[in-house]
């Protein structure tokens, strides 16, 4: 998956809302028509392509780890909250692979609450846009440098 986008990994059986065949992408209310594609870890050939809007939950096939890219595409997608939700899938989440080109907004409590969400890419996110950092990664309680725990 070589896109310009954001990419992260999702272990679809840990605890969430949705099914153990599902993810849920929390993106910012006002985004809407941005793209996402996803493929198994293991299996590229088991793939598939969406379009989200707002808060977007993605069905596979099966059960798995599943490696998901998100970009604005002909849409928005400036946002992402899990805002330690347990409705927005937070446990579900286990790496960033890459930040991508995506212009952030805003990162108030982004990734607050995502217990397994354990490392985080090289690339630099562009927060050029982004007016609040607060509590990004607030409770990331399995984060390699925990100093990014504030």
């Amino acid at each position: 998956m070589i896109i310009p986008c954001i990419i992260a990994t999702y272990q679809t059986t840990n605890p969430g809302a949705s099914s153990n065949t599902q993810v849920r992408i929390p993106a910012g209310n006002s985004d809407a028509g941005y793209y996402i594609y996803w493929e198994e870890v293991g299996n590229p050939s088991n793939n598939g392509s969406l379009t989200g809007n707002g808060t977007q939950t993605i069905t596979f096939p099966i059960a798995g780890l599943y490696r998901v890219g998100v970009k604005a595409g002909s849409g928005t997608f400036s946002k992402i909250q899990y805002s330690n939700s347990p409705n927005k899938d937070k446990d579900k989440i286990i790496t960033i692979e890459q930040w991508g080109t995506t212009v952030w907004d805003n990162f108030d409590v982004g990734y607050y609450g995502c217990t397994n969400m354990c490392c985080l890419p090289h690339d630099v996110p562009d927060l050029s846009e982004s007016n609040s950092l607060y509590g990004m990664f607030w409770q990331c309680a399995s984060m390699l440098d925990d100093s990014v725990d504030n």
